[in-house]
Protein backbone atom coordinates (compact mmCIF):
# COMPACT_ATOMS: atom_id res chain seq x y z
CA UNK A 1 0.00 0.00 0.00
CA UNK A 2 1.06 3.55 -0.73
CA UNK A 3 -0.25 5.86 2.18
CA UNK A 4 -0.83 9.65 1.55
CA UNK A 5 -1.58 12.71 3.30
CA UNK A 6 -0.87 13.96 6.78
CA UNK A 7 -2.32 10.97 8.49
CA UNK A 8 0.53 8.95 6.63
CA UNK A 9 3.09 11.19 8.34
CA UNK A 10 1.70 10.03 11.84
CA UNK A 11 1.88 6.38 11.34
CA UNK A 12 4.59 5.13 13.61
CA UNK A 13 6.40 3.23 11.35
CA UNK A 14 8.41 1.32 14.05
CA UNK A 15 5.49 -1.38 14.10
CA UNK A 16 5.86 -2.13 10.35
CA UNK A 17 8.61 -3.82 9.33
CA UNK A 18 10.20 -2.72 5.95
CA UNK A 19 7.82 0.46 6.03
CA UNK A 20 9.64 4.30 5.48
CA UNK A 21 8.40 7.35 4.05
CA UNK A 22 9.13 8.48 1.07
CA UNK A 23 9.24 11.26 -1.54
CA UNK A 24 6.48 12.21 -3.89
CA UNK A 25 8.70 11.04 -6.36
CA UNK A 26 9.75 8.00 -4.64
CA UNK A 27 6.29 7.16 -4.53
CA UNK A 28 5.10 8.05 -8.09
CA UNK A 29 8.16 5.56 -9.21
CA UNK A 30 7.23 2.56 -7.19
CA UNK A 31 3.42 3.21 -8.19
CA UNK A 32 4.90 3.04 -12.39
CA UNK A 33 7.00 0.08 -11.36
CA UNK A 34 3.87 -1.59 -10.01
CA UNK A 35 1.83 -0.90 -12.60
CA UNK A 36 4.60 -2.36 -14.86
CA UNK A 37 5.07 -5.55 -13.10
CA UNK A 38 1.04 -5.95 -13.44
CA UNK A 39 -0.39 -4.83 -9.95
CA UNK A 40 -3.43 -1.96 -10.79
CA UNK A 41 -4.22 0.49 -7.64
CA UNK A 42 -7.07 0.72 -5.98
CA UNK A 43 -7.57 4.45 -4.32
CA UNK A 44 -9.53 3.33 -1.26
CA UNK A 45 -10.59 5.49 2.19
CA UNK A 46 -11.38 3.48 5.13
CA UNK A 47 -12.30 4.18 8.20
CA UNK A 48 -10.57 1.03 9.56
CA UNK A 49 -7.33 2.10 8.22
CA UNK A 50 -7.15 4.57 10.65
CA UNK A 51 -7.43 2.87 13.58
CA UNK A 52 -5.19 -0.35 12.66
CA UNK A 53 -2.64 2.32 11.93
CA UNK A 54 -3.57 4.40 15.10
CA UNK A 55 -4.27 7.61 13.25
CA UNK A 56 -8.10 7.99 13.93
CA UNK A 57 -7.39 11.45 14.78
CA UNK A 58 -6.19 12.10 11.04
CA UNK A 59 -8.98 9.73 9.30
CA UNK A 60 -9.94 12.92 7.45
CA UNK A 61 -6.22 13.43 6.11
CA UNK A 62 -5.66 9.60 5.07
CA UNK A 63 -5.92 7.80 2.11
CA UNK A 64 -4.23 4.90 0.06
CA UNK A 65 -3.22 3.08 -3.09
CA UNK A 66 -3.86 -0.88 -2.85
CA UNK A 67 -3.06 -2.59 -5.34
CA UNK A 68 -4.93 -5.30 -6.65
CA UNK A 69 -2.95 -8.66 -5.70
CA UNK A 70 -4.31 -11.71 -4.52
CA UNK A 71 -2.65 -10.87 -1.24
CA UNK A 72 -4.44 -7.91 -0.62
CA UNK A 73 -6.85 -7.64 2.13
CA UNK A 74 -9.32 -5.58 0.56
CA UNK A 75 -9.31 -8.00 -2.95
CA UNK A 76 -9.22 -11.39 -0.42
CA UNK A 77 -12.53 -9.74 1.52
CA UNK A 78 -14.34 -8.73 -1.86
CA UNK A 79 -13.55 -12.24 -3.32
CA UNK A 80 -14.81 -14.21 -0.09
CA UNK A 81 -16.54 -11.03 2.03
CA UNK A 82 -20.52 -10.91 2.96
CA UNK A 83 -22.36 -8.55 -0.17
CA UNK A 84 -22.67 -5.70 2.17
CA UNK A 85 -18.58 -5.28 1.97
CA UNK A 86 -18.82 -5.92 -2.07
CA UNK A 87 -20.98 -2.77 -2.23
CA UNK A 88 -18.40 -0.55 -1.38
CA UNK A 89 -16.53 -1.51 -4.38
CA UNK A 90 -17.61 0.05 -7.42
CA UNK A 91 -16.25 0.05 -11.20
CA UNK A 92 -15.45 3.59 -12.41
CA UNK A 93 -19.19 4.77 -14.53
CA UNK A 94 -19.18 4.46 -17.58
CA UNK A 95 -15.81 1.72 -17.66
CA UNK A 96 -16.72 -1.07 -20.14
CA UNK A 97 -14.40 -4.81 -20.30
CA UNK A 98 -15.22 -6.92 -23.10
CA UNK A 99 -13.80 -10.00 -25.02
CA UNK A 100 -13.62 -10.46 -28.42
CA UNK A 101 -14.86 -14.01 -28.71
CA UNK A 102 -13.46 -14.11 -32.08
CA UNK A 103 -9.36 -14.04 -30.47
CA UNK A 104 -10.19 -15.51 -27.24
CA UNK A 105 -8.93 -18.96 -27.50
CA UNK A 106 -10.32 -19.84 -23.89
CA UNK A 107 -6.45 -20.72 -22.59
CA UNK A 108 -7.76 -19.68 -19.20
CA UNK A 109 -4.90 -16.88 -18.54
CA UNK A 110 -7.19 -14.27 -17.75
CA UNK A 111 -8.44 -16.59 -15.21
CA UNK A 112 -5.33 -17.08 -12.99
CA UNK A 113 -5.44 -12.86 -12.69
CA UNK A 114 -8.42 -12.27 -11.98
CA UNK A 115 -8.91 -11.54 -8.33
CA UNK A 116 -12.50 -10.47 -8.49
CA UNK A 117 -14.21 -13.07 -9.55
CA UNK A 118 -15.42 -11.13 -12.89
CA UNK A 119 -14.85 -13.90 -15.44
CA UNK A 120 -16.75 -16.51 -16.48
CA UNK A 121 -16.07 -19.62 -18.91
CA UNK A 122 -18.76 -19.93 -21.77
CA UNK A 123 -18.62 -22.56 -24.76
CA UNK A 124 -14.89 -22.36 -24.13
CA UNK A 125 -14.15 -18.55 -24.21
CA UNK A 126 -14.13 -16.45 -21.21
CA UNK A 127 -16.44 -13.84 -21.37
CA UNK A 128 -16.97 -10.58 -18.90
CA UNK A 129 -19.26 -11.20 -15.38
CA UNK A 130 -20.49 -7.46 -14.94
CA UNK A 131 -21.71 -8.63 -11.42
CA UNK A 132 -18.28 -8.56 -10.28
CA UNK A 133 -15.61 -7.03 -12.55
CA UNK A 134 -14.14 -4.03 -11.57
CA UNK A 135 -12.33 -3.37 -14.47
CA UNK A 136 -8.84 -3.17 -12.71
CA UNK A 137 -7.07 -4.30 -16.34
CA UNK A 138 -5.20 -7.74 -15.12
CA UNK A 139 -6.97 -9.64 -17.23
CA UNK A 140 -6.62 -7.21 -20.59
CA UNK A 141 -2.34 -6.68 -19.92
CA UNK A 142 -2.71 -10.66 -19.30
CA UNK A 143 -4.63 -11.93 -22.03
CA UNK A 144 -1.69 -13.39 -24.36
CA UNK A 145 -4.53 -12.96 -28.00
CA UNK A 146 -5.50 -9.47 -27.08
CA UNK A 147 -9.39 -10.90 -26.96
CA UNK A 148 -9.73 -8.23 -23.94
CA UNK A 149 -10.10 -4.57 -23.97
CA UNK A 150 -11.05 -1.63 -21.37
CA UNK A 151 -12.67 1.48 -22.88
CA UNK A 152 -14.23 4.63 -20.85
CA UNK A 153 -17.20 6.35 -21.84
CA UNK A 154 -16.02 9.63 -20.91
CA UNK A 155 -12.96 10.21 -19.34
CA UNK A 156 -13.93 13.81 -17.59
CA UNK A 157 -15.61 10.93 -15.13
CA UNK A 158 -11.78 10.68 -13.89
CA UNK A 159 -12.08 14.65 -12.87
CA UNK A 160 -15.77 13.74 -10.80
CA UNK A 161 -13.47 11.09 -9.00
CA UNK A 162 -10.42 13.25 -8.12
CA UNK A 163 -12.90 15.80 -6.98
CA UNK A 164 -14.99 13.46 -4.73
CA UNK A 165 -11.87 12.11 -3.32
CA UNK A 166 -10.95 16.17 -2.77
CA UNK A 167 -13.57 15.87 -0.94
CA UNK A 168 -13.18 12.77 1.25
CA UNK A 169 -9.48 13.34 2.36
CA UNK A 170 -6.85 16.10 2.05
CA UNK A 171 -3.77 14.49 0.68
CA UNK A 172 -1.84 17.70 -0.19
CA UNK A 173 0.69 16.79 2.81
Amino acid sequence: CTWMGKGASKIDLSKWPGAHYATKEEALERERLAYENGLVPVIAKLRGDAVIYDVLDYEDQLMNFCHCCSCCCLTMAYKYGNSDYKKTHKRIEGLTVKVDPDKCTGCGECFKVCIWNGLKMKKNKATNNQDNCMGCGRCEMTCPNNAISITIDDYSVLDDIIAKFDKLADISE
